[in-house]
């Protein structure tokens, strides 16, 4: 057997594997930073939505009255798709395996809980005695509105955090995504 032929053969596999890992390797790249971008201002886009429709004053104002003995109705409805960008990121696993992975799938999870509670608590007139809350029973709708604002919490945390890793993440190609960030953490 000639060794010049086995050697050769190895040396055009190897170079044809590296060759091929390479662009698989920047396609994944690729892929990952485009679903990170995406994600990370979808994320932004929630967070400005729900300070700009100040639905945190509006969850607040409601609770208020409910202690002070009156049951008003929460007004705040969101779409039927939610945060389709992050979804669409988790179910792909498009944001690899790290921490950026687990504090968008917690977000989904809070976003799904809110939007449950909400949906259920419009599925019955005011005045019907299966709707969620009752002008006869303030303590439940304290109780109610004060986990849904605990919900909302937890979204603006977990949607900070995570906008905030995404920036990082992308270097260079997250300072839009960083500004963002910086100017949601502004009071």
């Amino acid at each position: 057997m000639d060794w010049k032929v086995v050697i050769s053969t190895l040396v055009g596999g190897g170079i044809s594997f590296a060759a091929t890992s390479g662009q698989e390797m920047l396609k994944n790249r690729r892929i990952r930073r485009a679903a990170t971008l995406s994600v990370g201002a979808e994320i932004a886009a929630v967070l400005d939505i729900a300070r700009a429709r100040q639905w945190a004053q509006d969850i607040q104002s409601c609770i208020d009255h409910a202690l002070n003995g009156q049951v008003i109705r929460l007004t705040m409805l969101m779409p039927k798709e939610t945060i389709p960008c992050c979804r669409s990121a988790l179910s792909q696993g498009t944001l690899g395996d790290g921490e950026l992975t687990g504090l968008v799938a917690s977000l989904v999870i809070a976003v799904d809980g809110m939007k449950a509670d909400l949906d259920r608590l419009f599925e019955y007139d005011f005045d019907d005695p299966k709707c969620m809350v009752s002008e006869d029973d303030p303590a439940h709708a304290v109780k109610l509105y004060s986990e849904m604002l605990g919900l909302l919490r937890a979204i603006e945390n977990f949607g900070a955090d995570a906008l905030t890793l995404a920036a990082r993440k992308l270097g260079r190609h997250g300072r839009r995504l960083r500004a963002q960030a910086e100017r949601l953490a502004e009071p």
